[in-house]
């Protein structure tokens, strides 16, 4: 009787994987807060992603506030989920909390 246990580089091996196709222009992505609320505007970080060609969609969170997060856990749930099912977005961006001359920390 074998009791040993799969190491995890055989678990790895296993998985089936996928690398997503690169992003194009025309190709639709999202923009939400899943945590933090924004502590500035990302009109930068937009207008970059846009010259890209991209399709930038901002998701409700964007701009919500509720105590210190980007909305409640449902509309922060329901945001990201929203685009999770929409066969269009081939990306999702989660916003970062901390903004400094427009990089994150």
């Amino acid at each position: 009787m074998n009791n040993s246990r799969p190491t995890s580089d055989s678990r790895l091996q296993t998985q089936d994987s996928k690398t997503p196709p690169p992003l194009k222009k025309g190709d639709k992505i999202a923009i939400t807060c899943p945590a933090k609320k924004l502590p500035a505007p990302m009109t930068d970080a937009i207008k970059l992603l846009e010259s890209w060609g991209l399709v930038v969609i901002l998701g409700e969170t964007v701009g919500l506030e509720y105590h210190q997060f980007a909305g409640d856990d449902k509309q922060r749930a329901d945001d990201l989920q929203r685009f999770i099912d929409d066969d269009s977005i081939k990306a999702i961006i989660a916003a970062p909390r901390r903004l400094r001359h427009g990089k994150n920390d």
